[in-house]
């Protein structure tokens, strides 16, 4: 694929998250990133917000949108296992891989028991060599939907699959 493609055409590839958005869920991301905002932590100042009940941070999204890639009873997961992501069924060639862009548009807050949908469109791999390497930047469309069909956010996101250039001969 080269140029523009249409992201509202077929997704690429859809997944929903592996669980829905849990108010345990919140205060453990919460935590760990030590965010004091009340709205994250107390259902009664989120409602005097404006608000149904408490949100989840904006950074939590992408998290929660993640399936899950292990369950009981599976093999355990190799050494340097890392997740499947849905870029990895672009077909370009490329043994390495880089974020280079995320942009995410929320048009509402993420809530407890919101289960999300991500549906994965191309909108354009353009061909570049660069001082890493020769190959492709491929720029996604991301809906996030909950388990009703309505937008969260919109994320938009490239990524460069690449084959690095040789390295220094070794030994000389």
């Amino acid at each position: 694929m080269d140029g523009e493609a249409s992201p509202h055409g077929q997704p690429l590839a859809s997944q929903v998250g592996a669980e829905p958005v849990s108010a345990a869920g919140i205060r453990r991301f919460a935590e760990a990133y030590e965010m004091d905002c009340p709205l994250y932590w107390d259902d009664a100042a989120a409602r005097a917000a404006g608000l149904s009940g408490r949100i989840a941070p904006w950074s939590m999204a992408m998290t929660v949108a993640m399936p899950a890639y292990w369950k009981p009873g599976d093999p355990p997961l190799a050494e340097g296992f890392v997740p499947p992501f849905a870029w990895d069924c672009v077909d370009v060639p490329g043994r390495e891989m880089m974020s280079t862009r995320v942009e995410l548009v929320f048009e509402r807050p993420l809530r407890v028991g919101d289960l999300l949908r991500s549906d994965y469109r191309v909108t354009r791999v353009t061909p570049k060599r660069t001082s890493v390497g020769e190959g492709h930047f491929i720029d996604f469309e991301v809906s996030l939907t909950d388990q009703h069909g309505d937008l969260v956010a919109v994320e938009r996101s490239s990524v460069y699959r690449y084959d690095p250039h040789a390295g220094p001969a070794e030994g000389g």
